[in-house]
């Protein structure tokens, strides 16, 4: 089972949708009172579970920072910082780099050349790192995070970029009987199935999807989802998971859902 006991969040302060880095985003006004009253709730929700929540300063001009997913990706004291494939964020690495340095991490950076997106394209499960290429991170990026990590890799090629993070289409939940099991979404992968004998997964709707189903949190057996995903609700209760829905609609105007609002650290 998969569990995240201290996680790094950014209040919304500077949140909003002023470009277009992925088919969600349209330039919709975010209002940020009701932005605010979500990413609040999704904070207690998470604090309520046990989980120590760190935070980093909102910068004015990265309103992306609030995606601390994208951030990087971490695992023990390594964290290896995200270069991002579009100028809009570049400038939140540096604010990530000075973070991680001051509260002790061990940082490690990939050559400018290679695209790589953190936490938002990677999922640690035991000694594997599976993660999704194709979008946003580039697999020559992946396959050096896997050795710094000391991780094994399984690689996902995503082809729909509606779903340009893995985290937005596959939730895996832990292991049963020797298979991960979790949930996803066909079209994300060209309706294929490119996982091999070692998964077992739940195929979730299109209205599940476009409502960031797979973009869950995961606390023990505690599962928090957004809210009108009905059929993975049922799945997650038939598995006997406690479920907490969260409305994510202001996040969702810049294509991303709770688990885009924390990296686990």
């Amino acid at each position: 089972m998969l569990e995240t006991k201290k996680v790094l969040m950014c209040p919304p302060t500077h949140f909003r949708v002023e470009y277009s880095i992925n088919p969600w985003m349209q330039g919709e006004k975010v209002d940020f009172v009701r932005a605010s009253e979500q990413w609040i709730r999704l904070y207690e929700i998470i604090e309520s579970f046990g989980v120590e929540i760190k935070t980093i300063k909102p910068e004015k001009d990265q309103p992306g920072m609030v995606f601390t997913a994208n951030a990087g990706l971490v695992h023990k004291n390594k964290v290896i910082l995200s270069n991002f494939k579009h100028s809009e964020r570049k400038g939140e690495k540096q604010h990530f780099r000075e973070w991680f340095a001051k509260n002790g991490y061990e940082v490690h950076e990939l050559p400018d050349r290679m695209t790589f997106e953190g936490a938002g394209d990677c999922l640690i499960h035991e000694n594997e790192l599976i993660v999704g290429f194709g979008q946003r991170s580039d697999f020559i990026a992946l396959d050096r995070a896997a050795e710094i990590l000391g991780l094994d890799l399984i690689q996902l090629p995503l082809s729909n970029p509606s779903f340009y993070h893995l985290d937005t289409c596959l939730k895996v939940l832990g292991t049963h009987k020797g298979q991960k099991v979790g949930y996803y979404y066909p079209e994300a992968f060209g309706g294929a199935m490119p996982f091999g004998d070692s998964f077992s997964l739940f195929p979730i709707q299109l209205t599940d999807a476009m409502a960031f189903a797979c973009n869950s949190i995961q606390i023990g057996n505690n599962v928090i989802i957004p809210a009108g995903t009905s059929s993975t609700r049922d799945y997650l209760k038939w598995y006997r998971y406690d479920i907490t829905e969260i409305e994510m609609g202001e996040f969702i105007k810049a294509g991303a859902g709770a688990h885009c609002l924390v990296l686990s650290i």
